[in-house]
């Protein structure tokens, strides 16, 4: 980063922070319904029931715990400082941050509450997951003000004890919302997780707390399939 002071008690700010993650911790259920399709030709052993939709027929869910996670993130930040102790006590900031996380899996356990909601939506291809990370927030700004109260500063005894030395300040951080997931209710692959399919922007020229988008944008996928 660099500062640069325009004059006495102001100066201003730049600076630029960013991260990777590579190999990060994942829960994943490799052997969900609806993972793989088998071919018609397929025979299990007679007198056995199978789940043809398994990756591996013969046995139920199987936990993978891996490293298959991976993020990354991009931040800006412009800063303004107006600090003037020795004459007025007072210090004013201001702080504006651009930012944006992108993971492919922001808990590894899930935190979304519809079907399929735990892992990632493919095991066999972490990248599908890959977009803004449940914790993104793109913009952020914080603003901050100290006053050092100078009507104790002449007293003496016991008046000046309790009344010098006083601070007044206070901190707003204005903040944009994250981003959300639109889930099924039901699924439609047996067990396995699946997005709706998106069939218009979703946007609504007036939109409300209670509908913030158009629902009717988004509909149930075929059946065995993994949505858009």
């Amino acid at each position: 980063g660099v500062t640069r002071e325009i004059f006495r008690p102001l100066t201003v700010s730049a600076e630029y922070s960013g991260s990777l993650g590579r190999n990060l911790y994942t829960v994943n259920v490799i052997n969900r319904p609806g993972d793989i399709i088998y071919s018609p030709t397929y025979q299990p052993i007679p007198g056995r029931i199978f789940d043809l939709r398994r990756l591996n027929p013969r046995f139920d869910d199987i936990e993978l715990r891996g490293n298959s996670g991976f993020s990354s993130y991009h931040g800006a930040t412009l800063g303004i400082r107006y600090g003037d102790l020795a004459r007025t006590g007072l210090t004013l900031r201001a702080n504006y941050t651009w930012s944006h996380t992108i993971d492919n899996l922001s808990s590894p356990f899930g935190t979304e509450r519809f079907v399929g909601a735990r892992g990632l939506l493919d095991p066999l291809n972490p990248k599908l997951d890959k977009g803004s990370a449940d914790f993104d927030a793109r913009h952020r700004l914080v603003l901050y003000g100290q006053w050092n109260v100078p009507f104790g500063k002449n007293l003496r005894g016991v008046s000046k004890v309790l009344f010098d030395g006083w601070q007044v300040s206070g901190i707003t951080t204005l903040t944009t919302g994250r981003p959300f997931n639109i889930g099924l209710a039901a699924g439609v692959n047996n067990g396995a997780p699946s997005w709706p399919n998106r069939t218009c922007s979703g946007k609504l020229d007036n939109p409300v707390p209670d509908r913030w988008f158009n629902e009717t944008c988004f509909a149930a996928p075929p059946a065995f399939t993994y949505g858009n």
